[in-house]
């Protein structure tokens, strides 16, 4: 599978970063528009896939919980390349960011269908969640400290 990794720069770019969100991860379950974003997004690091015709086929999101800490949200795949290696690409992506700007832990709120998923990378299962809507969370947990810092 032929992708590339970055960050969303350009307008055109942010604006189609954050309407494959809607598209994959609100509008599926009959979510407005209006929740896709939150105010942390101008601090977070973002990362999107693209394919060889710069199409968005994934993205994430990871923000400082604090001095130690990373939280991974607005995890997507678009559902024709997953368990292709994009989600890994883009796990792999944030975590380095966290470990590179020393918090070595992260949490995230997986929905019940990704809990496999982020099992499978390391991530442990802490029980469920309620983050607000009407779908099962569960809150995991890596620490990174045991991996070496390297480039993004």
């Amino acid at each position: 599978m032929n992708f590339n990794l970055k960050s969303p720069s350009s307008y055109r770019e942010w604006r189609e970063y954050f309407l494959f969100r809607y598209n994959i991860l609100r509008k599926p379950i009959g979510l407005h528009r209006s929740t896709i974003r939150d105010k942390l997004e101008k601090i977070s690091y973002h990362v999107m896939a693209v394919n060889n015709k710069e199409e968005i086929i994934g993205v994430g999101r990871l923000h400082f919980v604090n001095t130690k800490e990373s939280q991974i949200r607005y995890m997507a795949v678009d559902k024709n390349f997953r368990k292709k290696g994009v989600g890994n690409a883009i796990v792999h992506k944030l975590e380095m960011h966290s470990i590179n700007t020393h918090r070595n832990k992260i949490i995230l709120n997986a929905r019940e269908n990704a809990v496999i998923f982020y099992s499978k990378l390391g991530y442990v299962n802490f029980g469920k969640i309620d983050v607000g809507i009407d779908i099962k969370h569960f809150q995991m947990k890596k620490n990174l400290k045991n991996y070496p810092s390297k480039n993004e």
